[in-house]
């Protein structure tokens, strides 16, 4: 007779079947981690545009660390209002702002509580107004498939230019040049700290910083006299009596200039009055009118006085 009986294949089933719904109980426990506490916390709200990929019991965190669970997700006037359960130590200002941010580039959504710095506390069932949706990823694939089509092109030109026998001959030129570049640049930077050539004395050379120093020197000097009035261009530039006289001369030459056009005096009248000119017009065709009678006399009087001196 037999101590004990073996265990049948249903109890063997009903166990194994007792061990997996224990464990899936712890999983959900652990993996929810806040899923005993959300009862216990204050319930507030989030008012979005648009809130996809945000489903229930999503964490709510701040500054990272997990501080709530979204409790419902609704529609209200063709927003979506966000209900979440948060812990009871916690206390937000109401100058609060939420997001929703994204693990990763395609990991799940979270909400962020950003803490305000005013002194008013949100009161439980309240509602935080400054919100920020987010981005979504298929508007952010469409910012980005033309820079890929524009990547793609430039590395297939790439492709098409280096893959080539030419210019993988061109590229090593190219390679070649900026070495020759760099070593030239590097033999000048040496001379230039050796002393050698204009810069590289100009840079070693303390003569010129002494001249330079000097000149610097004496133009200070030379100013610091002309602001005292010293010297020719000390008395022009700080000497009022130039500047009055040539005021005073300008003033004169702009009362000859008025006279002369308004036709006073003999200038005036000269330039003013077509009589005068006609005058003068007449008394030059006289005179050139004289001269030309005197040039044709002047032979016959000349023989003349050559005959009265030979009878004598």
């Amino acid at each position: 007779m037999r101590g004990r009986k073996d265990i049948g294949p249903e109890i063997k089933v009903g166990l194994f079947v007792l061990m997996g719904l224990i464990l899936l109980a712890y999983m959900s426990i652990k993996v929810t981690k806040y899923g005993i506490k959300i009862k216990r916390g204050y319930e507030i709200s989030a008012i979005f545009d648009s809130v996809s990929g945000l489903v229930k019991d999503a964490p709510v965190k701040i500054a990272g660390v997990e501080v709530g669970r979204v409790k419902d997700i609704s529609l209200r006037d063709g927003q979506a209002k966000v209900d979440m359960i948060v812990d009871p130590t916690v206390r937000l200002k109401k100058d609060s702002s939420v997001l929703i941010r994204t693990k990763g580039i395609l990991g799940d959504k979270f909400v962020e509580i950003i803490p305000g710095t005013k002194i008013e506390e949100i009161k439980p069932g309240e509602v935080i107004t400054e919100t920020i949706a987010p981005s979504e990823l298929d508007q952010l694939l469409t910012k980005l498939l033309p820079v890929i089509d524009d990547l793609k092109s430039v590395t297939h030109t790439l492709s098409d230019v280096i893959g080539t026998e030419e210019g993988r001959e061109s590229l090593k030129e190219l390679r070649d040049n900026f070495r020759e570049a760099g070593a030239s640049i590097k033999s000048i930077a040496r001379q230039m700290e050796e002393g050698k050539g204009t810069i590289g004395k100009l840079i070693k050379d303390e003569t010129f910083y002494d001249t330079a120093k000097a000149t610097l020197t004496d133009l200070r000097k030379l100013v610091k006299d002309i602001e005292a009035g010293k010297g020719t261009v000390g008395k022009l530039v700080n000497d009022d009596t130039l500047y009055v006289e040539a005021k005073d001369a300008i003033a004169n030459i702009r009362k000859i200039s008025e006279r002369i056009d308004k036709g006073e005096g003999t200038l005036g009248k000269l330039v003013k009055d077509d009589k005068l000119y006609e005058e003068v017009r007449e008394a030059i065709k006289s005179v050139k009118k004289t001269a030309e009678g005197v040039q044709e006399q002047t032979p016959i009087t000349t023989l003349g006085v050559i005959g009265a001196a030979a009878i004598r």
